[in-house]
């Protein structure tokens, strides 16, 4: 346990501004997780470290960057185009 809260602080300075710190822990938690029992207790905190970084960075890979917020005139916007209105003919 102490291993995975060492890991988690330790990936969180790294990958500050950069992953969110409740990101880092569940890549990690998932990490801990699929080690568990495969790997020596010994071997256990480098090989969880080096197992959670890579993911992290493979994460930072493929998102870049945290998606933008929407706000919700932009998403008013982007379901209503600005077309204008059709108006009433005369009779």
């Amino acid at each position: 346990m102490q291993s995975r809260h060492h890991a988690a602080e330790r990936l969180a300075t790294e990958f500050d501004g950069i992953v969110p710190p409740e990101r880092v822990a569940s890549i990690v938690l998932q990490a801990a997780s699929d080690l568990t029992g495969q790997v020596h207790t010994e071997a256990f905190p480098e090989l969880l470290h080096r197992l959670a970084h890579y993911r992290l960075e493979i994460a930072v890979e493929q998102y870049p960057s945290e998606p933008p917020t929407v706000s919700t005139t932009d998403v008013h916007s982007a379901v209503e185009p600005d077309v204008a209105k059709p108006t009433a003919r005369p009779a």
